[in-house]
């Protein structure tokens, strides 16, 4: 999913403060190391760690004691404890012997390697990094969807769910002391941001929220491990939590935040101290690409130029197209629910990626007092242990609408439920599971989005090749924006007088100035989706020219979904191990016809 996936990677970067300290067995490196990988699990995450419940079925089974959970809240002495800790296990890995490790080996040594040396990018810059609030990503917003998809198994589940209900308006309010601090030092939420998440705790407090005891009464209900008199006691506590406790928590947090004076200011993060240098970091966490900041902006701007040429290209053979003036219009195809056009995708994308089982999975509608701050859809990640018949869950935001057939494609198939499925088959070890950067997962499903219109039914395939060149241009021009806006200082009304050149002087200010504070509000976040996309089409097409006939999409998606989440020099290093090999073939088999 765009937004829960994406805060989980990031907990996982400053929640490594489990002891480093123990032995290994005896034996050669390469034994070693498999004892040390499979350890990995238990120091990468805390017993009380919130992400526990959904990374895991059985934390145990990887060496994790069951603890009852409680809501994320790190202070700078968490920060530094865990730089500490990363840099001794990165000590830990580099005295084993490389050379002496098997291939698979060395993919998991570089893949954590690169992990753990970017998550101490942003170990620096604390108040700018550990933030749980936000209009958009920020964790209270993330927080109702994520309950909602609690997993209870034991009793200590049902204790752990109980206690966030519990503890809720405690850790909200240190989230509310935490903000007051970040604006003292200028590094805090803009007041735009500040008032959007003050309304969103109003509306969330004062709407029904009897989806979540509904939820989770359905989940006690299927307890076997409870009596009937524990299940009733159970749910009649759930409901008590949830409406007299957890509920009335939002609403003491927009009024906690109602009493801080915002001092930070109304633009990026260069205007805030030390901003430029956490956005260069951030950058290079997220995308998991080491590009300077302006190679990254020269490189979107080729891509720009590219596909306008192509554009006009288009209206050269289709003119009917200068007419189109929206493409509210498009249809892909002639189906009616979300449900049927996933199923559709997956029969269409079978021609370009490799074979997987369809995996179960549900549509969750999006509740009414979630709605205005969550996407049109979303995909919540299943555990790395997941039983095989344990559903999937995409969530739909509203009524289905053909609008929504490529966000289906990037969520579903073959986007991220694809990809995360088709990775959990090859039963790697769990730490490949919790590592790496977002920027492969959103890259990923941001590529097959823009390639998911070849598999559109309809007849005009001219008219969705335009709308796939307009996102792809609108995607470079926003990811250019976010460095604009949080590298160079661009302010609001630049902003607006750029948008306004690029999309028309009929462009609403209300429209733009929710654009300037969603970027204003998720530094790099555009990038990580916009710039990897581009690396992996690149990667496509450069794939594709240099092998020419030998070319198989199959193969080459092989490639990449094998690797999984990953930096791109490694991803790139897999595929110029693929086209080696490819090429040693043709040369073998032209050299035998010969003989």
């Amino acid at each position: 999913m765009k937004k829960l996936k994406r805060f989980t990677a990031l907990l996982l970067t400053v929640a490594i403060t489990a002891s480093l300290s123990g032995c290994f067995p005896s034996g050669d490196d390469s034994q070693r190391f498999d004892s040390f990988i499979a350890g990995l699990p238990a120091r990468l995450v805390s017993s009380s760690d919130f992400n526990i419940n959904f990374l895991f079925e059985d934390e145990t089974a990887f060496g994790i004691e069951k603890d009852v959970l409680a809501l994320p809240y790190y202070t700078q002495s968490d920060y530094q404890q865990s730089a500490q800790e990363t840099r001794r296990l990165l000590s830990m890995l580099k005295g084993f012997r490389y050379d002496s490790l098997s291939e698979s080996q060395q993919l998991d040594y570089d893949l954590l390697k690169d992990a753990l040396e970017r998550s101490l990018l942003t170990a620096d810059f604390f108040e700018l990094d550990n933030s749980y609030l936000g209009s958009f990503i920020g964790f209270q917003a993330q927080l109702p969807m994520l309950l909602n998809e609690f997993n209870v198994n034991d009793k200590t589940d049902l204790e752990s769910y109980f206690h966030i209900l519990e503890s809720s308006e405690e850790t909200f309010l240190k989230y509310a002391d935490m903000e007051k601090d970040r604006q003292n030092s200028k590094t805090g939420m803009s007041q735009a941001i500040m008032d959007k998440v003050i309304e969103q705790c109003e509306t969330f407090s004062s709407a029904d929220n009897s989806f979540l005891v509904e939820s989770m009464n359905a989940k006690i209900d299927a307890a076997s491990f409870l009596t009937d008199e524990e299940k009733n006691a159970a749910k009649e506590k759930n409901r008590t939590l949830t409406l007299e406790r957890f509920v009335p928590a939002y609403a003491s947090l927009g009024k906690a935040l109602e009493g801080i004076t915002v001092q930070s200011s109304d633009s990026g993060l260069c205007d805030r101290p030390n901003g430029k240098a956490y956005y260069e970091a951030l950058v290079k966490q997220y995308t998991g690409i080491d590009d300077s900041i302006e190679e990254i902006k020269e490189y979107l701007g080729k891509k720009i130029s590219n596909r306008t040429i192509r554009v006009y290209q288009l209206f050269s053979e289709y003119p009917e197209l200068l007419q189109t003036t929206d493409f509210s219009g498009a249809v892909y195809t002639s189906l009616d629910t979300a449900k049927e056009n996933l199923d559709y995708l997956y029969q269409a994308m079978q021609q370009d990626f490799p074979a997987l089982d369809a995996p179960n999975y549900k549509i969750v509608q999006v509740p009414q007092s979630m709605s205005a701050n969550f996407s049109p859809a979303a995909y919540l990640s299943s555990k790395i242990d997941k039983q095989k018949d344990a559903p999937e869950a995409i969530y739909i935001n509203g009524d289905f609408d053909q609008s929504i057939f490529p966000t289906l494609a990037h969520e579903g198939y073959p986007g991220h439920m694809y990809q995360n499925c088709y990775f959990q088959s090859l039963n790697l070890p769990a730490f490949r599971y919790m590592t790496g950067p977002s920027g492969y997962s959103e890259g990923w499903a941001t590529y097959v989005e823009w390639n998911s219109f070849k598999y559109a039914s309809v007849s005009d395939k001219s008219l969705l090749e335009y709308l796939q060149l307009n996102q792809e241009i609108t995607a470079a021009w926003i990811a250019i924006l976010d460095i604009n806006i949080h590298y160079e200082g661009m302010t609001r009304d630049e902003f607006t007088t750029k948008l306004r050149e690029l999309f028309g002087d009929a462009l609403p200010q209300e429209t733009i100035d929710e654009q300037y504070d969603l970027i204003a509000e998720t530094p790099a976040n555009y990038l990580q989706y916009y710039l990897n996309g581009f690396y992996f089409q690149d990667l496509y097409d450069n794939t594709k020219a240099t092998l020419g006939d030998a070319f198989s999409s199959v193969d080459f998606h092989k490639v990449i979904l094998e690797t999984g989440p990953a930096c791109f020099s490694i991803v790139q290093r897999q595929v110029d191990r693929y086209v080696e090999g490819v090429k040693s073939a043709q040369t073998a088999s032209n050299s035998s016809a010969a003989a």
